[in-house]
């Protein structure tokens, strides 16, 4: 019934010492089955409390991201947008303080503070190209490849050179 039977004898003194390590883990065939019926009827509320953490996770994540940028691009923001971001962070660390809150909560304060960070995207790269009017358009003083009907077909012009020094 043993699983590993191990026997040491010292030499010298001629005794001998038995060990016989079996595999029992203390529980019944009954307890076992009762605990694997409780996991299968708590299965889906664990699945729910999992993805609630996972979500506040994440919210505590994008805290920490908006903070970030609060500080880094703070002075380089827009006063509306800057405000804006600010609540929605003190809103999202408020909900963060609260451990069970519930998934819908979290849901809903994690996509308003994404919202609020691609706002302040919008704002920044807004401002960069205010400076600099038709940044996203061609320069009309340097030649541009001509594009076929498909768009993914690019004429251009190549010349071959063969060194025939180096070789």
């Amino acid at each position: 019934s043993g699983i590993l039977h191990v026997t040491a004898k010292d030499v010298a003194t001629g005794k001998d010492q038995r060990i016989t390590i079996s595999g029992s883990s203390g529980l019944s065939d009954d307890e076992v089955e009762r605990l694997r019926k409780e996991a299968e009827q708590f299965a889906d509320q664990d699945k729910k409390e999992r993805e609630r953490i996972e979500i506040f996770n994440r919210l505590d994540n994008l805290v920490y991201q908006a903070e970030k940028q609060m500080k880094d691009f703070g002075d380089k923001l827009p006063a509306d947008k800057k405000d804006a971001l600010s609540q929605k962070l003190e809103d999202a660390k408020k909900i963060l303080a609260d451990k069970s809150v519930d998934l819908e909560t979290l849901k809903a304060k994690e996509n308003e503070l994404m919202d609020g960070l691609q706002e302040i995207g919008k704002a920044m790269y807004a401002n960069t190209n205010q400076g600099n009017p038709g940044a996203d358009q061609p320069n009309p003083n340097q030649p541009q490849p001509e594009k076929k009907a498909d768009g993914n077909v690019v004429d251009a012009d190549f010349e071959v050179v063969d060194d025939e020094s180096k070789k």
